[in-house]
C-alpha cells in the first residue's frame, strides 16, 4: 500500500509535470556493437518500401481468401511503391515477391507493434520497435520477428539483441539469402540475455518527455485496459 502511495502520478493523465530523458533506438545501439552493412542507396530504398508492404501484406493475411489474391495485391503494392521511391524495375518487382512467398511460407507474420522502451540508466532509455507482432488466439505472449531482405549479418544480430532485451522476449530473427533465383530463409532466435549494453555515448540519442510512473513518452502511458490485460 505505501509503495502505491508513493508512486509518481502520471504525467500523461495531466497530473504531474514530464521529465525529461534521452533516449537511443536500436539501430544506434546496434551500430555501437557491429558494422551496418553496406548498401547503394538504391538498395536501401528497396528494403524500406518491402518492409512497408510486406507488414500491410501479412497484416491483411487472415481477411485474404487465397494466398494468391494476397501475392497479387502485393505485387501491385510494391511496384507503386518502388516507382514513387524512384526504384522501379520489373527485376524488382520480382524479386520482391519471391521474397514475400518465402517469408510467408516461413510463417513470419503479424503487425507491427508499438515502440517500447527500457531504462539503460538514469534518464537514458532504449526504444525498440521489431517489424512484426504475431499473437495466436489461443497465445498469451506474441512472437516477434525482426525480418531482412539479405542474409543475417551480426548488425542484425545486435539490433535483434536489443530488441529482446527491451521486450524481454525471445526475438525471431529472420533473412533472405539468394539461391538460383529463388530465396532461402535463414532463421534465428535471439534471447534477452543475448544483450550487453554497449557505452552510450553523450551525443547519441535525442532528448524526450517521459512520465516518471509509466517510464514511456508523454502521451503513450497504458490505458486501463492495458493494464489489466
Amino acid at each position: 500500500m505505501g509503495s502505491h502511495q508513493s508512486a509518481p502520478p502520471c504525467a500523461s493523465a495531466g497530473l504531474a509535470p514530464p521529465v525529461k530523458v534521452r533516449v537511443v533506438t536500436s539501430s544506434e545501439v546496434a551500430k555501437l556493437m557491429s558494422v551496418a552493412p553496406e548498401g547503394t542507396d538504391e538498395q536501401r530504398v528497396f528494403g524500406k518500401v518491402f518492409e512497408e508492404e510486406y507488414t500491410m501484406a501479412t497484416y491483411l493475411y487472415r481477411n485474404s481468401k487465397t494466398t494468391k489474391e494476397l501475392s497479387r495485391r502485393f505485387s501491385q503494392n510494391i511496384a507503386t511503391g518502388l516507382r514513387e521511391e524512384g526504384v522501379y524495375s520489373p527485376q524488382r518487382v520480382q524479386a520482391a515477391v519471391k521474397m514475400f512467398s518465402a517469408l510467408l511460407q516461413a510463417g513470419v507474420r503479424g503487425r507491427k507493434p508499438r515502440t517500447a522502451f527500457r531504462r539503460l540508466s538514469e534518464g537514458l532509455y532504449l526504444a525498440a520497435q521489431p517489424d512484426l507482432e504475431y499473437r495466436r488466439p489461443q497465445e498469451t505472449r506474441a512472437r516477434y520477428f525482426e525480418f531482412k531482405t539479405y542474409p543475417l549479418t551480426d548488425y542484425g544480430r545486435a539490433q535483434a539483441r536489443a530488441f529482446a532485451w527491451v521486450f524481454q522476449t525471445d526475438i525471431i530473427l529472420v533473412g533472405l539469402r539468394e539461391a538460383q533465383g529463388e530465396y532461402l530463409v535463414e532463421r534465428e532466435t535471439v534471447p534477452p540475455s543475448a544483450f550487453v549494453p554497449p557505452a552510450i555515448p553523450a551525443e547519441l540519442g535525442i532528448e524526450q518527455e517521459f512520465c516518471a510512473l509509466h517510464e514511456a513518452p508523454v502521451g503513450r502511458c497504458p490505458t486501463w485496459e492495458e493494464v489489466r490485460r
